[in-house]
């Protein structure tokens, strides 16, 4: 299965000092546009999980928003299951 994320680094305030992380720029993009995508990513991780045969790739197209998601997947337990890779 492949996703295709494009578009998404309007969304955040980059934040490149020492230990800077791509930000959300407001509360809107945080708890409404972001919230559905993780939504899409924990039910299609969990659509996949059981099936060793099938692999979730997820294209992005912007660092700044592979960067961002991937940290959220390391924290919420999904890095091993959707696998992301970055083409400009």
């Amino acid at each position: 299965m492949i996703e295709s994320k494009a578009d998404h680094s309007s969304w955040f305030i980059e934040n490149w000092g020492p230990g800077g992380r791509p930000e959300p720029k407001s509360l809107f993009h945080k708890d409404v546009l972001l919230a559905k995508i993780h939504k899409e990513a924990t039910e299609q991780a969990g659509a996949v999980g059981g099936l060793p045969q099938v692999r979730l790739t997820w294209h992005f197209s912007e660092m700044v928003f592979k960067i961002y998601f991937m940290e959220w997947l390391l924290a919420n337990g999904l890095a091993l299951t959707i696998n992301t890779v970055h083409f400009p």
